[in-house]
């Protein structure tokens, strides 16, 4: 297996932190975590679910499908408003070509304290041989800003910012996706 390294790290609450790694953590013991070299290890650590997951890199895989999900935060930010249609566009259905295809459109979801839109695609139906880039875009061809805090983003060639599917990350594994480690 390879080495799986943490990618960031969020105080969420007073008693809860936010620990993002590299892959799916897919072991039974969970890992130790310490805020100091040398200090008492956190209390204990849990997976994190798939909308927690979804929250910040805007994707989760579950089986042989891909999520797409764009939160009710992100709406705001991007000035969209009720009922404004949104698809997510990527490398693989064409960039431009999604926009105004109901394919590629996401719909309302009402998850507890996750609420935005979605679209669930199986995953044979994705060619991703042309990268897995994407980004959320309204019907008029507004282009949705990244969340700094997302670590799924990389920038094209032309310097613009996209978020892209992790294939490792988010994964097939029964509920590894993330972590949550409460401070003791």
């Amino acid at each position: 297996m390879a080495a799986i390294t943490l990618l960031n790290a969020v105080l969420q609450t007073p008693q809860t932190i936010r620990a993002e790694l590299s892959a799916d953590w897919v072991r039974t013991k969970m890992p130790v975590f310490h805020l100091d070299p040398g200090r008492e290890s956190l209390g204990s650590a849990r997976h994190a679910n798939f909308w927690d997951f979804a929250e910040i890199s805007a994707y989760f895989l579950d089986g042989d499908c891909v999520h797409f999900f764009c939160s009710q935060q992100m709406l705001a930010q991007n000035q969209l408003g009720e009922g404004e249609p949104v698809f997510v566009a990527g490398n693989f259905n064409g960039w431009d070509e999604a926009i105004g295809d109901l394919k590629w459109r996401l719909e309302p979801v009402y998850e507890p304290k996750h609420a935005g839109l979605k679209l669930t695609v199986p995953l044979s139906e994705i060619d991703f041989a042309n990268g897995t880039g994407f980004k959320f875009v309204s019907h008029e061809g507004h282009w949705f800003s990244l969340p700094a805090e997302a670590t799924n983003i990389y920038s094209d060639h032309g310097g613009i910012s996209n978020y892209f599917v992790d294939r490792d990350r988010s994964g097939p594994a029964p509920a590894a996706v993330g972590l949550a480690a409460e401070i003791a």
